[in-house]
């Protein structure tokens, strides 16, 4: 897993709250590997290009399949944010 920090609102030394951490293959050609690598905004850049869908729309897919959904909607609506 790979926690998003891009659009976290999550400064230095700040933890972006669990529900941005996406699953990225590994090993060492893998993607989080390569998002190491190429750094994070290029990555992600990278991907909408190739999958038509941003990064903050993958998070929110995963939001509506989580067991914590509802809770994680509730915190994100409580901070403006949802």
């Amino acid at each position: 897993m790979r926690t998003i920090r891009i659009g976290s609102g999550a400064g230095m030394g700040e933890k972006p709250d669990d529900w941005r951490c996406v699953p990225l293959c590994g090993g060492p050609e893998g993607c989080h590997a390569r998002q190491h690598r190429i750094g994070e905004r290029t990555f992600w850049a990278e991907y909408e290009k190739r999958q038509g869908q941003s990064v903050e729309q993958l998070i929110k897919s995963l939001i509506a399949v989580s067991p914590k959904r509802h809770e994680i909607e509730a915190i994100q609506k409580e901070r403006g944010n949802g």
